[in-house]
């Protein structure tokens, strides 16, 4: 079963850190639902768009995000566009 969610950030913030979830549960959104959906949120200042389309029945592999352990033991992943979060 696939999904599709898309993610944003509110207006007046720029960090991935704010990102949440605009839209779930819905099933597979067409590109066209997928447009009007950023254009309606787009009209509230909601900003930085992220789409992906994720497939539930696939167990989530987190080993591939990981990078390692720092010496205080804080676990480092790699994020989707290539920065690293702790």
């Amino acid at each position: 079963m696939n999904e599709t969610v898309i993610w944003a950030l509110p207006s007046g913030k720029t960090d991935k850190l704010y990102e949440q979830i605009l839209i779930c549960n819905r099933g597979v959104l067409s590109l066209v639902d997928c447009a009007k959906v950023k254009a309606a949120a787009g009209k509230d200042g909601w900003h930085s768009f992220r789409v992906v389309e994720m497939d539930l029945n696939a167990k989530p592999d987190f080993v591939k995000s990981l990078i390692g352990v720092t010496g205080d033991g804080y676990v480092v992943h790699a994020l989707p566009d290539g920065t690293l979060a702790i």
